[in-house]
């Protein structure tokens, strides 16, 4: 399973990671698994199932930092040897010690990068070389690949191009 994670308050990343999920079941996959931020959330729920997660997205767009429940889901994946990925603007700080533990994906600013070119270049990057099977990258580039789908035909981009 894919777990999907964004800071409370970030709504573009919020609609961006229910739109995947449901694009996902549409097509008969029940793999991804969006971490709520809403009020009446249960955490020990949201941790049972990231303990089951193979992988797990950080999507950040309007926020610039991670809230306290962000960080500690984070953390808590750190903890299990989760792989984690992280598509956000360059100018995000993320603490130090889980900057160094993840594969950040900066977007923007100096990267000269828009969120859609992240995308595509972590889709190639993943996709297996003369035809072998890569167990743990497979379930993120079709988590990708449905990103990028989401990104073209759902049409998420803004005026300044960094979505």
């Amino acid at each position: 399973m894919i777990s999907i994670i964004y800071p409370e308050g970030d709504y573009s990343s919020s609609d961006l990671a229910i739109r995947l999920q449901a694009l996902a079941q549409s097509q008969g996959k029940n793999t991804i698994y969006v971490v709520p931020k809403h009020l009446g959330r249960n955490p020990e729920a949201i941790y049972k199932k990231l303990s089951k997660s193979s992988t797990a997205l950080l999507l950040m767009h309007d926020k610039t930092g991670l809230d306290k429940g962000t960080e500690e889901e984070i953390r808590y994946l750190l903890g299990r040897s989760k792989n984690i990925h992280a598509i956000l603007p360059s100018n995000v700080v993320l603490p130090k010690d889980i900057e160094k533990k993840i594969n950040v994906l900066p977007y923007g600013g100096g990267t000269n990068k828009t969120f859609a070119d992240i995308v595509q270049e972590t889709v190639r990057q993943l996709e297996p070389k003369n035809g072998a099977k890569s167990e743990s990258g497979n379930d993120f580039a079709v988590l990708l690949a449905l990103l990028a789908m989401v990104i073209l035909f759902i049409g998420l981009s803004s005026d300044d191009g960094n979505k």
